[in-house]
């Protein structure tokens, strides 16, 4: 059983650029190892506590996010967080989300079960719901 949660954003930066990423800040700043595994439509990357996926063409649900949450997105990465190794996968979620902010200026949105908004980043001011403080491990952020 797995929990998900999207990181939508709004980029210039390519799919590559985020796997590239994704892989460094797992091996150098987590280090976790982390494997990786390229198909036609998706890129996935997974190790113990998550899977992470990228798909390749996905444009289908953007316009429905920029609906819902005033956000424009471009790109879409999703997250399964492993159940019974939840908190050590939150962590790693949110070690990374951070590591991934601070390498670019992106304007982010991570979503929780396609429905609700856990944090924002939006022309460099972050958001994060305060009712989720005691869920989410936002002090990671150090803001």
């Amino acid at each position: 059983m797995s929990i998900s949660h999207e990181l939508l954003l709004n980029t210039q930066n390519s799919i590559e650029y985020y796997v590239q990423n994704i892989e460094a800040i797992f091996k150098n700043k987590l280090n976790i190892g982390i494997n990786t595994n390229r198909q036609s439509d998706c890129i996935s990357l997974f190790c113990e506590y998550l899977t992470i996926y990228i798909h390749l063409d996905e444009y289908i649900g953007l316009d429905i996010i920029e609906e819902d949450y005033n956000f424009k997105a471009n790109m879409s990465i999703r997250f399964y967080l492993i159940v019974k190794t939840w908190p050590k996968g939150m962590d790693t979620l949110f070690s990374l989300i951070k590591h991934l902010m601070f390498n670019n200026n992106d304007n982010l949105l991570l979503i929780e079960n396609g429905e609700t908004r856990i944090l924002s980043r939006v022309d460099g001011i972050f958001y994060a719901d305060a009712y989720f403080e005691q869920t989410y491990p936002f002090e990671i952020f150090e803001i």
